[in-house]
């Protein structure tokens, strides 16, 4: 018997079938398109010279003729890659295609010596999360939380004791402890992430590598309560690409014993500061261990943060 899928690496002519499909709906297809022509030619050069990997990989329906699934890989490190959009057309979904995809990924990573891969999926994706237990090893025991939305428009204030900073080369070690506070050991573990790397990597690249770095503005901002740390956020903004411009990205790790009031102002002056740079739109990712803590900070700016679970796969 004939196959009905086959899978093949994605190509131009893809883009059209996943857009009819409801792609678009979903996912930034600007995204997936910004690979195609001269200005993609250009992409994956840079990619290149940073040392960064991406494939992607379709579904392909034979009978039909068209393109009915997409599923994108990427490198974090020289062993960990990760998977994300992994999309099939309504019309085709529970016959397989998922199982498919994950399954070409998984010999495609093993050939190229890759050792682990980790995806996200939101708490709420419950079909996403049953292909994921069928073919995937299991979750991190940590979920992290993640926000998108409008920046709020809040009042500068500043309160006796509390003070904001950026980063200076000997907090390292401090921000480093205040993470191991945020970061379950597992999370840790998996993701290989250290001292060295802890300021660069969330789940994957916090703002690129190499060359990649000239395409971001990237800055650490350090909380003080009573002059001790007790918080710090990475921000990052994209450079030189307009639909980006507008949209900062927030990386918010908080220790157990700051307090609400500091909490607070922190994030206060953070939306200010982006306020000012004209920025619309944020996302937020964090992490952590006292989530009705962050949750309470975040409720005074009515920002409700969604639960991602983080699936890994030893290859």
């Amino acid at each position: 018997m004939k196959p009905k899928f086959l899978v093949r690496e994605y190509k131009k002519e893809d883009s059209k079938d996943l857009a009819n499909a409801g792609y678009a709906k979903i996912f930034n297809i600007a995204e997936l398109t910004s690979w195609h022509g001269f200005r993609g030619l250009l992409k994956r050069l840079i990619y290149r010279l940073a040392g960064k990997k991406r494939k992607c990989f379709v579904a392909y329906s034979i009978d039909d003729q068209k393109t009915v699934g997409i599923i994108h890989l990427g490198n974090i490190s020289k062993g960990i890659w990760e998977s994300w959009n992994i999309f099939v057309s309504p019309n085709y979904r529970r016959q397989g295609i998922g199982t498919l995809l994950y399954r070409t990924c998984f010999e495609y990573l093993r050939k190229k010596g890759a050792k682990k891969l980790v995806e996200s999926v939101s708490l709420d994706n419950i079909a996403s999360i049953k292909s994921i237990e069928k073919n995937w090893d299991g979750f991190l025991v940590q979920k992290f939380l993640y926000y998108c939305g409008n920046l709020p428009r809040t009042q500068k204030r500043k309160i006796k004791g509390i003070a904001e900073r950026d980063f200076k080369s000997g907090d390292r070690t401090v921000l480093f402890n205040i993470f191991k506070q945020c970061a379950k050991y597992d999370w840790r573990s998996f993701l290989e992430i250290t001292e060295e790397t802890f300021l660069d990597r969330f789940i994957d690249c916090i703002s690129g590598k190499g060359v990649l770095r000239l395409l971001y503005n990237k800055r650490i901002l350090i909380m003080e309560e009573n002059k001790s740390v007790k918080a710090y956020a990475i921000i990052v903004k994209r450079r030189f690409v307009k639909h980006h411009v507008k949209t900062a990205t927030l990386f918010m790790f908080v220790s157990s014993k700051v307090s609400l009031q500091a909490g607070n102002c922190f994030l206060d002056n953070i939306f200010n500061n982006l306020n000012e740079d004209h920025v619309e739109k944020i996302l937020i990712y964090t992490i952590t261990e006292r989530e009705d803590l962050l949750s309470n900070i975040l409720a005074n700016f009515n920002i409700t943060l969604q639960q991602y679970l983080v699936p890994i796969k030893s290859l």
